[in-house]
């Protein structure tokens, strides 16, 4: 969906337009994507904000407009919370609040550590794997800690209410979560061994295949 008062704004702050959405790279590595999706349940469009590091671990088709995962509704931005949103206000209006208080905060948004701040206010979930790259950057380990600690029990636990409920995994299915955890696991004792220099290798080697990733965004 195209509304031309939302790509003005957009493209004078310097994102650029890819289908639906819009995408720029500021500051220390802070990845903000801006989208408006039609949500049936609320019958109406919601305009969506996303925050990334791009020291974490992301995937290529979040770079895309089909495939990108902006998270947190326009409303939350500005009010700097994370109350479920019940009902889709016009558009019109979303795009307003947008120009007039979002984008200002948006861009304010420059370094790991304010990015880090930004998304916990947006989603104080631990068990959210896109917090771990802004507070691996930001040298915030105790929290980067906390983050895949929360994760690992939130897996153990489906497992287990899985196996108590009789409901069939496929060996596909088993394979990619234990893959997972094992990524996990090692990124658990990186924290652990807490050698900078190992920290640095892992988030720079993100990060350069984010940039990868990144090219149709930010040529």
């Amino acid at each position: 969906m195209y509304y031309p008062d939302l790509h003005d704004i957009c493209v004078q702050a310097g994102f650029k337009r890819k289908g639906s959405a819009y995408f720029r790279i500021v500051g220390d590595g802070v990845l903000q994507v801006v989208k408006p999706e039609y949500e049936r349940a609320l019958w109406g469009h919601i305009l969506y904000i996303g925050f990334f590091s791009m020291y974490g671990d992301l995937l290529r088709q979040w770079f895309t407009s089909l495939g990108c995962i902006p998270r947190y509704a326009v409303m939350n931005c500005a009010a700097q919370n994370e109350m479920p949103i019940v009902f889709a206000p016009p558009i019109s209006d979303q795009i307003e609040l947008f120009r007039n208080s979002v984008i200002e905060w948006m861009n304010s948004v420059d370094t790991q550590k304010k990015l880090a701040t930004a998304i916990r206010k947006l989603d104080s979930r631990w068990n959210d794997d896109l917090k771990i790259g802004p507070y691996l950057a930001c040298g915030e380990l105790n929290h980067a800690k906390k983050v895949v600690q929360s994760i690992l029990e939130q897996h153990q636990f489906a497992r287990f209410a899985n196996a108590s409920a009789g409901v069939y995994r496929s060996a596909d299915t088993i394979k990619w979560e234990q893959d997972e955890d094992e990524e996990l696991i090692r990124i658990l004792d990186m924290i652990d061994r807490n050698d900078p220099q190992e920290i640095n290798q892992y988030i720079s080697n993100n990060f350069t295949r984010n940039m990868g990733y990144a090219k149709s965004i930010i040529k």
